[in-house]
């Protein structure tokens, strides 16, 4: 299994992160993290499948994860990781009413600004309509004026043949 860049900057900024102030790796420590990471998190998510697979279902959720790391022999982090998960949970709730709040105050604003917008447009077009009609009746008598008068002209001498 090989990670895409955007994996291993993100397993790069989690090592920075939980390495103490002031310390530094190597590249090939943090190499060496980031694939002992993977090999964790694969082995982690190949046993919460399994455990799906006996119970019959299909989709891995926490409880399985955590199950796994029971039964890998890592129930010392399955706190760590039950608190991880509430945290997580509490974030991603918190965001989503704010995302929530933040798209139902754009959506009044915009409906706002849309009738505002259509009453312009509209106006916009009367105007051009009644320019359209004016310049039309203007054009017209002055088309009107500018005809010429064919029943004046002396047609004697040409042949209509």
């Amino acid at each position: 299994w090989t990670m895409s860049g955007l994996q291993k900057a993100t397993m790069l900024a989690l090592v920075k992160e939980s390495l103490p102030p002031g310390v530094t790796t190597t590249n090939a420590t943090r190499d060496s993290m980031i694939e002992c990471s993977t090999a964790l998190i694969t082995l982690l998510t190949s046993e919460a499948n399994e455990i799906c697979e006996e119970a019959g279902k299909k989709l891995i959720g926490p409880k399985d994860v955590l199950a796994a790391l029971d039964k890998l022999g890592f129930a010392k982090y399955k706190e760590a990781a039950a608190a991880a998960l509430a945290e997580f949970k509490t974030t991603e709730k918190a965001r989503q009413t704010s995302r929530a709040a933040e798209r139902k105050k754009r959506a009044s604003i915009d409906q706002e600004q849309l009738r505002i917008a259509q009453e312009q447009s509209f106006a916009e077009a009367r105007r051009l309509m009644e320019e359209e009609s004016s310049a039309a009746a203007d054009g017209e008598a002055s088309a009107e004026a500018s005809k010429p008068d064919f029943d004046d002209l002396d047609m004697d001498g040409f042949d209509s043949d």
